[in-house]
């Protein structure tokens, strides 16, 4: 969007390489200049939200209870947000990158699968202009609160070595980072923080940056 005083020399300095119409205002328009600006933006139902990147995050009521094979669990999930106002974020993939023991300091790199999104079994997915999927964090049994089982994908897992390694025990507190993948968009990460006590109702996961 471009504004140029009457009377200025047209298409000099870099007005000359950018091909963009003009939006002229007289000298006496000049101290009104901020407000002819914000009409414009107004007009063009410009938002300040839109962003062409994709985040992570989560509000307290992003968990669903559920039954797997008679077991009931509580399944944690990450809000996945496609902030740009037109364009398809395609093939979607999640990953754990790194683990944290805050009580025991003990530290974990993940070997990277694919997390299990939301409702679906496919290993990506697309996520709509403005819209937002939710990736499985990780579940935890009712009767089992501080024994967490990270959200691989169990439809694309054939190892029981990876699903042992994709677990985390003990009371306290734990860090998560994650990250999020797509065609065309830089890849998404935040950093969690899950806290686990002695019941389910005790358990914590909120984003920290």
């Amino acid at each position: 969007m471009g504004f140029q005083e009457e009377g200025v020399k047209e298409n000099d300095g870099v007005l000359g390489f950018a091909q963009v119409g003009c939006e002229c205002f007289s000298e006496s328009q000049r101290g009104n200049l901020p407000k002819i600006v914000i009409e414009k933006i107004k007009q063009c139902n410009w938002k300040p939200n839109w962003r062409n990147e994709l985040t992570l995050n989560r509000l307290i009521g992003d968990y669903q209870d559920a039954q797997n094979r008679g077991v009931l669990g509580r399944y944690f999930h990450i809000r996945v947000l496609n902030n740009h106002k037109e364009r398809i974020a395609r093939n979607c993939v999640g990953y754990i990158e790194h683990y944290k023991n805050l009580e025991t300091g003990e530290t974990k790199d993940f070997e990277l699968v694919e997390l299990k999104w939301k409702g679906v079994t496919t290993q990506a997915i697309s996520i709509p202009p403005r819209k937002s999927r939710f990736l499985d964090a990780f579940h935890i049994e009712h009767d089992w609160s501080h024994h967490v089982r990270l959200g691989l994908n169990p439809h694309l897992v054939d190892s029981s070595g990876l699903m042992e390694e994709y677990r985390v025990n003990g009371l306290g507190n734990h860090e998560l980072d994650y990250v999020v993948f797509s065609e065309d968009f830089s890849p998404a990460k935040a950093k969690f923080m899950l806290h686990l006590g002695t019941r389910i109702n005790d358990v914590e996961f909120k984003k920290i940056s």
